[in-house]
């Protein structure tokens, strides 16, 4: 069985007593090593209000690269067309380090960020969060959101205002994703997605993460709930458009039934209990973000931990 987790936040928990294979968190390398490939996307979250943007980003960025040395770290197209085992890809949630200069972002790149959340609770330099209100992209959002495309790195609309999302898909060319983010008609919460968003989604081939957070699920939350929002996706013709972004490890608590990554299976399992095909739970579980990283990350053969 496979599975890609379009958004994690493990390595905020990381200490100088802990590491990533083996540490007391929703997410590890020794529960992912459960499936014949499990893809993570761990960000680096970023809260301008108590952190040095530009510091927190390099700091994790190293230690990201301390704790991959014996896993497979996917930055081009050729490593996730390999992939195989415990992979992860590095993610940076909230645009604050590339602050009003298009240069970080560069940098990030160079450093193996692979994917950016535009930003967080917080407007920044690229745009409006949907916490705040209905601020969209800035000028200078718009240009980091065609760079991040020229480079390789996945443009990810989780957080952003509902008038940013627009500009989002107004202004790109290729797919993008809403890394966690689930459905507002199936329950009310400012960081899900309409189904007028989704629609614009399923149209640019980019894919959403469905959020195991209960407070974006629904009350009572559980394994059902996490199917709910993937039927009502799929029910707007969401095949190929629907993924996995459990949000572990940056939520509190977690759906009745799902402690961690070593649960995701049962989610799988649910699915074909509903008369999904094995071939649609496989999209939901691992192809549609694949398919969508494929076409966005950069060429290149090197998986190289430098």
């Amino acid at each position: 069985m496979r599975f890609f987790d379009a958004h994690c936040d493990t390595l905020d928990l990381l200490n100088d007593k802990n590491s990533l294979y083996d540490c007391d968190t929703h997410y590890n390398f020794k529960k992912a090593a459960k499936y014949d490939t499990h893809i993570q996307v761990a960000a680096i979250w970023i809260d301008a209000d108590i952190h040095d943007p530009a510091e927190r980003a390099n700091a994790l960025c190293e230690r990201f690269k301390a704790e991959t040395k014996n896993i497979g770290v996917i930055r081009t197209k050729h490593d996730l067309a390999s992939a195989n085992g415990v992979n992860v890809i590095l993610g940076i949630e909230g645009g604050e380090p590339v602050g009003n200069d298009i240069k970080n972002l560069r940098c990030l790149f160079d450093k193996g960020v692979r994917v950016l959340t535009l930003v967080w609770n917080h407007d920044n330099a690229i745009g409006g969060c949907a916490a705040l209100g209905n601020s969209g992209l800035t000028t200078f959002g718009k240009e980091v959101v065609s760079e991040m495309e020229r480079l390789g790195i996945v443009v990810d609309v989780s957080h952003l205002s509902e008038k940013g999302f627009y500009d989002v898909y107004e202004v790109s060319k290729k797919p993008f994703i809403a890394s966690h983010s689930n459905s507002k008609a199936v329950f009310p919460h400012f960081r899900n997605l309409t189904d007028e968003q989704f629609k614009c989604l399923i149209e640019r081939r980019g894919v959403t993460g469905i959020n195991f957070y209960p407070e974006f699920l629904g009350h009572n939350a559980d394994i059902d709930s996490i199917a709910a929002h993937i039927e009502h996706f799929m029910a707007l013709g969401g095949e190929d458009s629907v993924g996995l972004g459990s949000d572990f490890d940056g939520i509190e608590c977690t759906p009745h039934g799902i402690s961690g990554a070593e649960d995701l299976d049962k989610i799988a399992n649910k699915l074909l209990r509903l008369n999904y095909s094995e071939e649609l739970v496989e999209k939901i579980s691992y192809k549609n973000m694949e398919r969508v990283f494929g076409e966005i990350l950069p060429n290149g053969k090197e998986n190289e931990n430098e």
